[in-house]
Parts: C-alpha cells; sequence; structure tokens
C-alpha cells in the first residue's frame, strides 16, 4: 500500500521542525543529573517537563541504548538494574583511551 503525499505518515522517526529529537531531549536530562537515572526515571522526567509528547518507557529506553552506542551515554548495571548518566566531559574528549586494554 503506497501512501499518498497527503497523507502524513504517523510512523515517521523524524521530528517535526523546530521540535527536539528524544536523542537532544534524553541527552539534556542526564546532563542536568549528578547521578546515573533508570529508563524509568528517564521516561518520569520527560512525561513532566513535555506533557504535550506522548513519551514511551520502550522509546525512552531505546535512545538510551542509542545513546550508549554512540558514546552520548554511560550504562551502569546495579545487579538486575540499569542506569544511565551523560557521558563525561574527560570520557568524551578521549574515547579510544577507554577502549585500549591496559597492558
Amino acid at each position: 500500500m503506497v501512501s499518498s503525499p497527503e497523507s502524513p505518515n504517523t510512523n515517521s522517526t523524524r521530528p517535526e521542525p523546530g521540535r527536539p529529537t528524544w536523542r537532544e531531549l534524553v541527552t539534556e536530562f542526564l546532563s542536568g543529573q549528578r547521578e546515573p537515572k533508570s529508563s524509568a526515571e528517564v521516561t518520569a522526567a520527560l512525561t513532566e517537563a513535555y506533557p504535550q509528547r506522548q513519551v514511551q518507557v520502550a522509546v525512552v529506553r531505546n535512545t538510551l541504548e542509542h545513546g550508549v552506542a554512540h558514546g552520548l551515554t554511560e550504562r551502569h548495571r546495579q545487579g538486575r538494574s540499569v542506569f544511565y548518566s551523560a557521558v563525561s566531559a574527560a570520557s568524551a574528549s578521549s574515547p579510544q583511551e577507554a577502549e585500549e586494554p591496559a597492558q
């Protein structure tokens, strides 16, 4: 089924012009935090800060994991729980040092 140019694609992942992306929202939130947050905590904070947006835990979790893959966020595991924090400025400036094994 081909959608007509008049009907907008409701499944589009592109944000509306002038509207921040999920990555921007999540990164901005984590940058202002002193300690790591769970995906549920991030979701709750974004829901409160942006009531006009439909915030889903799965979307926030995927955004957080995408941030980990791209070096924007760090994952912290404590038992079965997973927490996320923004990458510190020192870590962001030298990502290769963290990847090299100690000799």
